[in-house]
């Protein structure tokens, strides 16, 4: 005796399971909301640091937290308002395009014994340390506007 439909279940299993794998696939868990305490990892964009004695005191922190020294053991060599040739601020990633546009900033050279340790920035938001490899030098110092 042949059965009428014979594809049926399978189908209807086949037809079930998608169900359940599309239902599985759209749900995104909420991510979980950052502490204020964290905001010196969020990046450039979500901060607004615009002096140079801002820009020093921020990398020094960030300096600290890295090495985990003190602050007060670390040495400032330099601090100064700069002008960038482009988007990268001095220090270019590979395979990444940037803004070619000057863009005013600032760097900060920091040491902890022997070891420098170089932060490049923008006029606006949180300086980061460029590596030794990419690092290239600004254009100009600028003279600090004042306020």
């Amino acid at each position: 005796m042949q059965r009428p439909y014979p594809c049926t279940w399978h189908g209807l299993i086949l037809s079930a399971l998608l169900s359940l794998l599309l239902a599985a696939c759209s749900h995104s868990p909420k991510a979980p909301e950052t502490p204020a305490s964290q905001d010196a990892d969020l990046g450039p964009e979500n901060a607004e640091i615009d002096s140079a004695e801002a820009m020093r005191d921020d990398a020094r922190r960030d300096l600290s937290r890295r090495l985990r020294v003190l602050a007060a053991d670390i040495e400032v060599r330099a601090v100064e308002p700069v002008t960038w040739s482009d988007g990268a601020l001095g220090c270019p990633q590979p395979g990444f395009a940037y803004t070619q546009a000057l863009v005013p900033g600032y760097r900060v050279v920091l040491a902890v014994g022997d070891a420098e340790y170089h932060y490049h920035g923008g006029s606006h938001g949180r300086p980061f340390l460029c590596p030794e490899d990419r690092r290239q030098p600004p254009l100009e110092a600028r003279r600090e506007e004042t306020r």
